[in-house]
């Protein structure tokens, strides 16, 4: 077996188990006779003219700062990476994070105050922005690094639930940023 045909068995387990009606979450498509039937194999009246259509096609995060150049250099010293060809103005940063590359722009407050038509929150933490690290010592580094940079952190590293560790930090402007392994051969139902 191929990836294109592990992709396929998955593609078909999906079909059977979520979609009851062929068209449910599906768009115009033309696919090939061949990918057609290992799709759909030979049921009649199937409309196999569809692929799956999702909701968004892309996630990012808009964050705002008092000052983009100084929260572009907090980041870097974190090792996020700047996308040096989109979004780097005197108001705005677009960090990559991650192997997807999600977006997390920077912008100072009077341009996100434009974006949202409303004044920038000083009280409360509504939203905990959450990154994945490969070990224990990469949390430790991590918010060792966002400390060292001029960030905060109240909240020491530590266990949770028997198969995560993580810790909290707060970046330079106030925004939550949980750092956080997770051993996935501990996680309760994992075999």
């Amino acid at each position: 077996m191929n990836e294109v045909d592990d992709w396929l068995n998955d593609f078909r387990d999906l079909r059977e188990h979520h979609f009851n009606q062929p068209n449910h979450l599906l768009s115009e498509y033309k696919t090939d006779k061949k990918v057609k039937r290992a799709l759909f194999g030979n049921k009649k009246n199937i409309n196999t003219n569809y692929k799956i259509k999702t909701m968004t096609r892309q996630l990012w995060i808009n964050l705002p700062v008092k000052n983009v150049s100084n929260s572009k250099g907090f980041f870097t010293q974190l090792g996020f990476r700047l996308n040096t060809e989109h979004g780097n103005t005197d108001q705005s940063a677009c960090l990559l994070i991650g192997e997807k590359n999600t977006v997390v722009m920077l912008f100072d407050e009077a341009t996100f105050k434009g974006f949202t038509n409303n004044e920038i929150a000083t009280h409360g933490k509504e939203v905990l922005l959450s990154i994945d690290a490969e070990s224990k010592e990469e949390v430790d580094d991590l918010v060792q690094k966002a400390v060292e940079a001029g960030g905060s952190s109240n909240h020491q590293p530590a266990n949770m639930t028997g198969w995560m560790y993580g810790a909290v930090f707060t970046d330079i402007d106030g925004h939550l940023w949980n750092v956080l392994y997770m051993d996935m051969s501990k996680m309760p139902g994992a075999q």
